[in-house]
């Protein structure tokens, strides 16, 4: 990897890009700076979040204050008629480190699963970020979205340096966002990478949207 996309890479983890809605927590100078959108996923999809990181012993992620040069961030899937999966990366002063959340109903600690990238860390945050991880917009600020019931959201949520913000996509291949098709890769990055058997280790078949 060329020390110039290093430093871009990191440069991007440190600042990350603002959404919607705003806020602080936590005492004085340990405030930190929430970026989460008004929209009506965020208080639904929150609930079953919580719930399971609770049941997992997983702590709250927008309520953590790491260590300065430290960031996590956590893919969700599902939603829907399938039990929610999903990814946890982190690094912090002991190194890299990932997790697998398994799709099954009502996961405990004992369900999570260590992974690591066949490419190594570095090349998985480079592809990550260059992916939009950090950057991407909620897809409320987007229009002309396509509903169906039937189908998963990708929740995504970010923490680094004092600043947590996260950000949802529904039935992403069914969109005809750029934005979009980024989240759908990210989620096939993973998984491939992980080695995690699922339909997002296959590329997503893009279907054209309707207005």
């Amino acid at each position: 990897m060329s020390l110039l996309k290093l430093l871009l890479v990191l440069v991007m983890t440190l600042f990350l890009c603002p959404a919607a809605v705003s806020g602080e927590t936590g005492p004085g100078s340990a405030k930190l700076k929430l970026i989460v959108p008004d929209a009506n996923w965020e208080r639904l999809y929150f609930g079953v979040i919580n719930n399971q990181t609770a049941n997992m012993g997983l702590p709250d992620l927008r309520s953590e204050h790491l260590p300065k040069g430290s960031f996590e961030a956590r893919l969700w899937i599902g939603f829907g008629t399938r039990p929610l999966q999903g990814f946890i990366i982190k690094k912090d002063k002991e190194g890299w480190s990932g997790l697998h959340i398994p799709p099954v109903n009502s996961p405990t600690k004992d369900d999570l699963k260590d992974v690591s990238p066949k490419s190594g860390w570095e090349k998985l945050w480079v592809r990550l970020v260059e992916e939009g991880m950090l950057s991407l917009p909620d897809s409320s600020e987007l229009k002309g979205e396509v509903f169906d019931l039937d189908g998963d959201s990708y929740v995504i949520e970010t923490n680094a340096d004092n600043i947590y913000r996260t950000y949802q996509y529904s039935n992403p291949e069914l969109q005809s966002w750029p934005e979009a098709k980024h989240v759908t890769e990210i989620s096939r990055i993973l998984f491939e990478e992980f080695g995690i058997e699922g339909e997002s280790t296959r590329p997503a078949k893009q279907e054209p949207a309707t207005r």
